[in-house]
């Protein structure tokens, strides 16, 4: 399709929407069993004045985003012309994502030019008294010191160091305006302090003994006014998502396991939270193998938003490098050949239904993300690295992530979207095999990719020169793999300007590809184009002619 009738499509499609009515982007169910707390009214409160800014701070499972949750249900039942907008907000790549999400749902005007400024498109419609009163979760703003660095949109013609001129804040894309609020929910009780006024950081602190109580017989759906009752809560610090492991344990054991049963095992073990969360993990792991699987591979991805589309794929055989045949790793690590199918879907819904009772994971209303608390993913890490299943889960992940990303149509922004941060996470981990460390450069290669087609030069950068760096020393520099990594990685140093550095590649890979695959080989051709690029940019006008006509000449033929 060409460019105009691209450009028109956009404008057809724009024209085409009406504005919808105010929705909620909330990601969770309501939890049934929520237990009113002193911060809930305290939050309220807060939240009663026009542009309040609210920070929700408290250590890992005291209940933080429960609170937020539950009151942005009360807060639509009483004004359901309120727009409630979640945003996941544990890394930028979460952050960015979560607002396309929202400019999705907004159908505000643009937003499908692949150049737009989504989210200046954003911050315009937040601005804007006539969309209504909104409310804005930046949920996990644990390690958020990216909320006060400028956007990573490209900026042409910058120097080496890049500049930050011109560019705003991520934080400042949430206006300050009378129609709006803002919760955060944050561990960082200096990350709040920057981000809200200390008057309006709302402590959360462990449960009071009565309201843990009242949790734990809601969990368990039994009478807990017992000494065992008060002494479990005590021993688990009164901490919410503490109780509710414990409680999902001693309810699917029935009459295996009562609170007395399960204290003396718990203060048989080291008191700590990843400890309480190990016990429900190795029963898991006893009686329905399956969920515990499905648990291990989760705990490799970024623990908010994770597709359920990638999860279907865990039971996807390898792919030997070397040769081409399919392998399944099997339970001890080992590869064995497999012709065996995936499992079924009712299987896979088992599994869900198991994690979710035992508060592992929760889910978005209509079941397509998942969301992992930090707390049981560092716990399930911990438990498979000390049974050295650790690698075998890791590369199972890189496998299914690379298998899931688009090998070069990055048309379905969605999807690519969604699986962002997992490849951005993936980067950083340690493959030991080799046909791993592919997958994970092959990762790198397409997440730079589509950074690229969204104006993110400088994020594709990192990845880029990564993936290269990794084809160069397991494939070599003439593999058509590692042409590929030099290719992206010429196109983010010529989308940042940087146009020498990117014509030295970009020749690397035109000469490299010429003998390697020809002289008239697409991909040769697609070199060619590049260059010509360049050239033209750098005003080279001649050189880039004879570039053009030459592409042009080879794909008449």
């Amino acid at each position: 399709m060409s460019l105009s009738a691209t450009v028109l499509m956009v404008l057809l499609l724009a024209k085409a929407e009406t504005p919808p009515l105010p929705v909620s982007t909330l990601p969770f169910r309501r939890d049934p069993d929520f237990i009113s707390r002193p911060e809930l009214d305290l939050l309220q409160q807060r939240l009663s004045y026009p542009s309040a800014r609210v920070a929700l701070f408290g250590i890992g499972g005291v209940g933080k985003s429960q609170l937020a949750i539950e009151y942005c249900y009360r807060l639509r039942e009483r004004l359901r012309d309120t727009w409630v907008l979640w945003i996941h907000a544990s890394n930028a790549a979460r952050f960015e994502e979560s607002i396309r999400d929202a400019v999705d749902q907004l159908r505000i005007a643009g937003r499908n030019d692949p150049k737009a400024d989504i989210l200046q498109l954003f911050h315009s419609w937040l601005q804007d008294q006539r969309n209504g009163t909104w409310l804005i979760v930046l949920d996990n703003a644990d390690k958020a010191s990216y909320l006060l660095q400028p956007s990573t949109r490209n900026v042409v013609n910058t120097s080496d160091s890049g500049t930050n001129a011109g560019r705003r804040r991520l934080y400042e894309y949430l206006p300050t305006c009378p129609q709006g609020s803002v919760i955060v929910t944050t561990r960082n009780r200096e990350m709040a302090a920057k981000l809200v006024d200390d008057a309006d950081m709302v402590t959360v602190e462990p449960m009071g003994e009565q309201i843990a109580l009242d949790l734990l017989e809601k969990r368990i759906g039994l009478q807990s006014e017992s000494k065992p009752a008060r002494q479990l809560v005590a021993a688990l610090e009164y901490m919410p998502l503490a109780i509710s492991q414990a409680a999902a344990y001693i309810k699917q054991r029935g009459s295996r396991s009562s609170i007395q049963q399960y204290l003396e095992k718990f203060e048989k073990d080291e008191k700590s939270r990843t400890r309480l969360l190990s016990i429900s993990f190795e029963h898991i792991h006893q009686y329905r193998r399956s969920a515990a699987d499905l648990l291990s591979l989760m705990s490799f991805f970024d623990h908010q938003g994770i597709p359920e589309s990638i999860l279907r794929l865990r039971h996807l055989p390898r792919l030997d490098a070397d040769n081409g045949s399919k392998q399944t790793l099997s339970d001890d690590g080992n590869t064995t050949d497999s012709s065996s199918e995936l499992s079924a879907d009712e299987e896979m819904e088992e599994d869900i239904i198991t994690l979710r009772n035992y508060s592992f994971v929760s889910g978005t209303p209509h079941g397509a993300m998942f969301k992992m608390h930090r707390l049981v993913q560092i716990a399930t890490l911990k438990w498979l690295k000390s049974h050295d299943k650790d690698i075998y889960w890791l590369e199972q992940s890189l496998l299914n992530l690379d298998e899931a990303l688009p090998h070069d149509d990055y048309a379905d922004w969605t999807e690519c979207r969604a699986l962002l941060p997992h490849a951005r996470l993936a980067f950083n981990l340690k493959p030991e095999t080799r046909d791993a460390s592919l997958h994970q450069a092959s990762i790198s290669n397409k997440a730079a990719a589509f950074l690229l087609s969204q104006g993110f030069a400088i994020d594709a950068h990192h990845l880029a020169k990564g993936s290269m760096a990794s084809r160069r020393e397991l494939l070599g520099d003439e593999h058509p793999s590692t042409l590929t990594s030099m290719a992206n990685l010429a196109a983010t140093y010529r989308d940042q300007g940087r146009w020498k550095e990117g014509e030295e590649l970009e020749v690397s890979v035109m000469e490299a590809r010429k003998k390697v695959l020809g002289d008239e080989h697409p991909d040769t051709l697609t070199s060619m184009a590049d260059l010509a690029a360049t050239y033209w940019n750098q005003k080279r006008w001649k050189e880039a002619e004879e570039l053009n006509v030459s592409v042009m000449e080879a794909r008449k033929k």
